[in-house]
């Protein structure tokens, strides 16, 4: 039955067009063979095989952008490979990297990155200087075991709102870039990305924040889809935009927080809340690209170099290496 099934499938992709790409079968036979999982989240992982990587064209006035990771020690064995592959597989110039790390890590850092990848600008900032004030009601809000999870979101924000550049490229400090892209062009047009999750928590907090900026308006319609990518472009005025506006987003970004139901485990995203607000308000402004993520236990990762990830992994566009797996 399954080979009919998967017979099926193959003919279905033929008539739509997809069978030339390998991602897409790649996931599809992931799909019929893996553990069962949700329809829901199997549609996710098909749409996203099937969405194409460059939907905006390399150009030569792509405008430079930055790269920002907030990161701790743990992360730290990985980090000049997550830098370097996020250099490399850029179509738009990187010319400042930006690694946000607590006060006491600062050296530590600085020794082992050393002066970052030629033709770029490698800053280590300290976290509690770029949070200033913003500190005080993250220790308010968050439970003292949810604090670090909340300052990091809060701090990949903050990347983007004092950014002067065209657009930041956010990552997770445990993610690789294995395919160029381009994130965005000189129209102010970027590549938006869906994940394979649909958490709904992160949602409600969405639809939370939103009413606390604007009473008078009514709950905004809610996509089904995820936006919990491990990286993201944003735009500084896009994200001024959604906390605010240009004279306002710090107000914006204290509702934002405030707004985080910390009973439940896992309640609020920031690539989410973006993604979200781009898919509501600004669909001019962004092209859906292909995520093609996948996670893959440390140990496995030891040893592993970036051209070779490319090479090993070449149906992929990223790979993350979180430290709970």
């Amino acid at each position: 039955m399954r080979g009919l099934i998967k017979s099926a499938w193959k003919r279905i992709l033929i008539f739509l067009g997809f069978f030339g790409n390998k991602f897409a079968i790649f996931k599809l036979s992931n799909a019929l063979s893996s553990k069962p999982a949700p329809f829901p989240h199997r549609v996710r992982e098909i749409l996203d095989a099937s969405t194409p990587v460059n939907p905006i064209k390399w150009g030569p006035d792509l405008p430079a952008i930055e790269l920002a990771i907030p990161s701790t020690l743990k992360d730290l064995p990985y980090l000049n490979m997550v830098i370097r592959s996020a250099i490399k597989n850029s179509y738009n110039p990187i010319r400042l990297v930006r690694v946000i790390v607590p006060s006491s890590e600062i050296e530590q850092f600085r020794l082992t990155l050393g002066g970052g990848v030629k033709g770029t600008t490698l800053e280590v900032i300290d976290e509690e200087r770029l949070l200033g004030n913003l500190l005080e009601i993250c220790n308010e809000v968050a439970p003292l075991n949810r604090r670090g999870w909340l300052i990091q979101q809060v701090l990949k924000y903050l990347c983007v709102l004092t950014s002067d550049s065209a657009g930041v490229l956010i990552m997770d400090s445990d993610t690789l870039l294995t395919t160029p892209r381009t994130w965005l062009d000189e129209d102010g047009t970027q590549v938006l990305m869906i994940s394979y999750e649909y958490h709904l928590p992160y949602q409600l907090h969405f639809l939370r924040f939103k009413m606390a900026l604007d009473t008078s308006s009514g709950a905004p319609k809610s996509p089904r889809v995820s936006y919990v990518t491990h990286h993201q472009i944003m735009q500084p005025d896009l994200l001024r935009e959604m906390l605010g506006g240009e004279l306002n987003w710090e107000a914006g970004l204290r509702a934002w927080i405030s707004t985080i139901d910390f009973q439940t485990q896992s309640p609020a995203c920031e690539y989410h809340c973006y993604g979200t607000y781009l898919a509501l308000a600004k669909t001019h402004r962004y092209k859906l690209a292909r995520w093609g993520n996948i996670a893959m236990q440390r140990s496995q990762f030891q040893g592993l170099s970036l051209d070779g990830s490319r090479g090993r992994f070449g149906n992929v566009c990223s790979i993350s290496v979180h430290a709970y797996l």
